[in-house]
């Protein structure tokens, strides 16, 4: 078959979307599962993989290819190279930035992220050992005594906050839907003022009924924040 620089930046564009819908469902329904997907960095992921797989290589085709040329083959291999090398590293900047624990603490939920488990202590070997729900939870569990739980929260200050303290962590259910019976928030107060996240919320109750079978708690995560709604029997 006989190549011109459409031709050859077409084939090239098309391997590349193919490799890209595959990153993208991987992105999508296992690293970034939702509800993360938008506020752990599940956009920025599809980005940088869109700009190294999509962008790069065929444009640089689209640059270099000519029919005859002496050097095309040299040329082609070279810019194959800076493609995978480019995606690689895309890749691998949003796998080792993916959510794998959501921790509960202080009233609301955080994301501990693959590059931030270190920060907390744990080995990512260890998550296996929370529920999974579907990320698996942990817990922070603060002493009873008041003196020492204010100890801890001034400790955490300089880690980074309570939700890195991976030696309190722990899997107790029970106490966590107290505590979310107790700290959940009032959606329709809450929404009051807020057209849009009102609207969001009447569709909510359209779809799974009743708002006093949740619990709703905010989560915070690397690039911004939900709402999560918790089925209170569930």
């Amino acid at each position: 078959m006989h190549f011109t620089r459409l031709t050859a930046f077409s084939a090239h564009l098309g391997i590349s979307l193919v490799i890209f819908v595959a990153l993208l469902l991987v992105l999508v329904f296992d690293w970034y599962r939702f509800p993360l997907f938008a506020v752990e960095g599940g956009w920025r992921g599809i980005q940088i993989i869109a700009g190294c797989d999509i962008v790069l290589g065929p444009l640089l085709t689209l640059i270099v290819f000519k029919p005859g040329k002496p050097s095309l083959k040299f040329d082609m291999s070279v810019i194959a190279l800076i493609q995978s090398v480019a995606l690689v590293a895309g890749t691998w900047i949003a796998y080792v930035q993916r959510p794998l624990l959501l921790v509960y603490a202080e009233e609301r939920f955080y994301t501990l992220s693959n590059d931030s488990v270190g920060m907390a202590g744990i080995k990512p070997e260890a998550i296996a050992n929370f529920r999974n729900t579907p990320y698996p939870l942990a817990i922070v569990r603060l002493p009873d005594d008041a003196e020492q739980r204010h100890k801890i929260r001034l400790e955490s200050l300089a880690r980074g906050g309570l939700y890195l303290r991976g030696d309190l962590y722990a899997e107790q259910i029970p106490q966590f839907l107290n505590d979310a019976k107790i700290h959940r928030l009032d959606m329709e107060n809450y929404t009051a003022d807020k057209p849009a996240d009102h609207a969001e919320l009447e569709r909510f109750k359209s779809r799974h009924g009743a708002l006093d079978d949740y619990y709703f708690l905010p989560l915070h995560g690397r690039y911004g924040r939900v709402i999560l709604a918790l089925d209170r029997n569930t």
